[in-house]
């Protein structure tokens, strides 16, 4: 079974007890779980213009190093916050498939967001390290060393979750969701690819399950096959994506955002340095493909591109 942690203090200590679950609820749990619906936005990332909805299942595509897991690390932080900082005061899931999770960065980006929001709030004083430890406690992180216990972690935990009717799961961050796809896909021998495509789509499965039954949305992260290519059209880029993981999980996605780093580098908002620019748009969801510009840097996720300012065609959309 997965390990599950959940982020309190500098420490990592297990909280859920595997055999203390049950698996019934009362009808008023039942109902009052359904009607809770927290609306999670855009999460901070422009390129969500229609916002993500409860149900959503967004797919970051790129290549290693575009800025995936930093743009899920973004959307993580702003769930977490609590509203009076802008933020949607809810709990999120993170399922660790390739070891790139950071909690000091996690902390460090709260830490900075909530400095950045508190003169909205009219709080000139120092962040109280209380709220910072609150958003961390919020973050429940399960690494995941295999697709089968990934299964079986989504599917323990929400019956789990769902009895905190203060606070519940309100996005799951997967990352990486094709971390172990050539893995499976070689374990299996079979040039077929029939029995790797089986677990996924048992994967497929229970993700289309738990976000009907729960209000909740789901950002997985998935690495381009050979590098991410793109065509100049009209006058703009077009990302080209080029799918490998099976059907099922490519009928799953609601949105897809592809992730690139380009050649040019420029000053960002908050930093002087020139840092590599990039570039997120998205190819699924929607009828028009709606693109923005950002840069990395210590601080976080920095947007160059307003969400009004966005070039948008449906010239620009590609089937998957």
């Amino acid at each position: 079974m997965a390990s599950s942690t959940r982020i309190n203090d500098d420490l990592i200590s297990p909280t859920v007890e595997w055999g203390d679950i049950c698996t019934g609820e009362t009808g008023k749990q039942l109902l009052r779980r359904r009607k809770t619906i927290v609306p999670l936005g855009n999460l901070g990332i422009p390129v969500f213009s229609r916002g993500i909805k409860t149900s959503d299942i967004v797919e970051l595509f790129g290549s290693d190093g575009s800025g995936k897991t930093e743009l899920a690390m973004h959307a993580t932080v702003t769930c977490v916050i609590p509203k009076q900082y802008g933020g949607v005061g809810a709990e999120v899931l993170w399922l660790d498939m390739d070891y790139k999770f950071s909690v000091h960065r996690l902390a460090q980006l709260i830490e900075l967001r909530l400095a950045k929001c508190a003169p909205a709030t009219g709080n000139s004083s120092p962040i109280d390290r209380k709220i910072v430890d609150e958003c961390l406690t919020r973050v429940i992180v399960a690494t995941v060393d295999t697709t089968v216990q990934l299964v079986c972690t989504i599917e323990s935990m929400f019956p789990y979750t769902s009895r905190s009717e203060e606070r519940p799961i309100r996005l799951i961050c997967i990352d990486s969701i094709s971390a172990l796809y050539w893995i499976d896909r070689a374990s299996t021998g079979n040039p077929n690819n029939s029995q790797s495509s089986a677990v996924y789509d048992d994967i497929a499965k229970t993700l289309r399950r738990v976000v009907k039954e729960y209000p909740v949305s789901v950002i997985a992260t998935k690495s381009a096959l050979r590098g991410m290519s793109h065509t100049a059209h009209r006058g703009a880029t077009r990302v080209n994506h080029n799918e490998f993981m099976p059907q099922s999980w490519c009928h799953l996605v609601t949105q897809r955002i592809a992730v690139l780093a380009q050649n040019s580098d420029a000053a960002s908002p908050s930093t002087p340095t020139p840092v590599q620019q990039r570039m997120c748009q998205r190819l699924v969801g929607g009828d028009r493909v709606h693109e923005c510009k950002f840069w990395i840097t210590d601080e976080g996720v920095r947007f160059m591109t307003p969400p009004h300012q966005n070039k948008s065609s449906s010239a620009y959309a590609q089937s998957s």
